[in-house]
C-alpha cells in the first residue's frame, strides 16, 4: 500500500509543479512581449484571466499586446475591461485613447486623455499621448503643448523631443524643430527616426552636407533603411554627384523603397 502512495505521489507532483497561477501566467506573457512574441504573450494573458477575471494587470497588458499587432478594436475591449475593474488607471484610459485616434474616433479619443491627465497630472505618457492625438487633429500648437508638459515631467525620454520636433516642423519652426530632433539624439545616440527627421529638416534650410550626414548615420544605425538611402541619393544626384547618387537609389529600390524605381528610369539612365 505504500508502495502505491509513494508511486502516486511522484506521479502527481511535476503535475502541481506546473500549475500555475494567474500572477505567474502575467509575468510569463509579459517575458514573451518583451521578447517580441506577442502572440506567444496573448496566449499566457489569457490563461491569466481564465484563472482570474479580475486580474487587471492581465486585461491591461492584453491590450497593449493586441495594439501591438495591429488589432486597436480588440485592445479597446480589454482596455474597457481594464477600466471597468480600475477607473482610477490613468495609463489605460491614455493607452485606449490611442486606439480609439487610430480607429479615428478622435473625440473620443481626446476625452480618454484628459481624463487620464485628471487621474494623473504627473504622468508624461498621458500628455504624450494626447499630443499625438492632437497632432492628429491639426492641433498642431495644443500637440506641442503636451509634449513640454511630457518634457517637462520627464526630460530624459527621447521620443518626446522627437514628437514635438515633428510638431514644431509642421508649424514651420524648423529652427527649434532641429534643437528638439539634436536633444533626442543627445539622449539616444541610436535615435535612428531622430537622425532621418532632422536629415529631411535640414533639406529645407538647403543644408545639404549635414542632411547627407544625418542619412548616413541613419543607414549606420538600420542598414535596411530604404527612406535613408533614398534621401541620401536625392541629395547626391542634386548636388552634381550622380553616380553616387544613383548607386543610393538602386539600393533604396534593394529595399523596396516604392519611389527610388521612378528616380532611377528618370536621372539614373546611362
Amino acid at each position: 500500500m505504500k508502495r502505491i502512495i509513494s508511486i502516486l505521489l511522484i506521479l502527481f507532483l511535476p503535475i502541481t509543479a506546473l500549475a500555475q497561477t494567474s500572477e505567474q501566467y502575467v509575468k510569463s506573457g509579459f517575458e514573451q512581449y518583451l521578447n517580441g512574441n506577442a502572440e506567444k504573450a496573448l496566449q499566457d494573458y489569457n490563461k491569466a484571466i481564465e484563472l482570474d477575471k479580475k486580474n487587471v494587470e492581465a486585461y491591461y497588458l492584453k491590450a497593449a499586446a493586441l495594439m501591438a499587432i495591429g488589432k486597436p478594436e480588440e485592445a479597446i475591449k480589454n482596455y474597457d475591461k481594464t477600466i471597468e475593474l480600475d477607473n482610477k488607471f490613468s495609463q489605460a484610459y491614455a493607452e485606449r485613447g490611442y486606439a480609439k485616434a487610430l480607429l479615428a474616433d478622435y473625440d473620443s479619443a481626446i476625452e480618454d486623455t484628459n481624463t487620464a491627465v485628471l487621474l494623473d497630472s504627473t504622468n508624461p505618457e498621458a500628455y504624450n499621448i494626447r499630443g499625438l492625438i492632437k497632432f492628429g487633429k491639426g492641433d498642431l500648437e495644443g500637440s506641442v503643448d503636451d509634449y513640454t508638459k511630457a518634457i517637462g515631467i520627464n526630460p530624459k525620454d527621447s521620443k518626446y523631443y522627437h514628437n514635438r520636433a515633428i510638431a514644431k516642423s509642421a508649424t514651420g519652426n524648423v529652427d527649434e524643430s532641429i534643437k528638439d530632433f539634436s536633444e533626442a539624439i543627445k539622449i539616444d545616440p541610436l535615435d535612428e527616426q531622430s537622425y532621418f527627421s532632422r536629415g529631411s529638416v535640414l533639406i529645407i534650410k538647403k543644408d545639404y552636407d549635414a542632411a547627407m550626414a544625418d542619412f548616413s548615420k541613419t543607414i549606420q544605425i538600420n542598414p535596411n533603411s530604404g527612406a535613408a538611402y533614398y534621401s541620401r541619393g536625392a541629395i547626391k544626384i542634386t548636388m552634381g554627384k550622380k553616380d553616387a547618387g544613383c548607386a543610393d537609389m538602386t539600393k533604396a529600390k534593394q529595399l523596396g523603397y516604392p519611389k527610388a524605381g521612378a528616380v532611377i528610369n528618370i536621372d539614373c539612365k546611362k
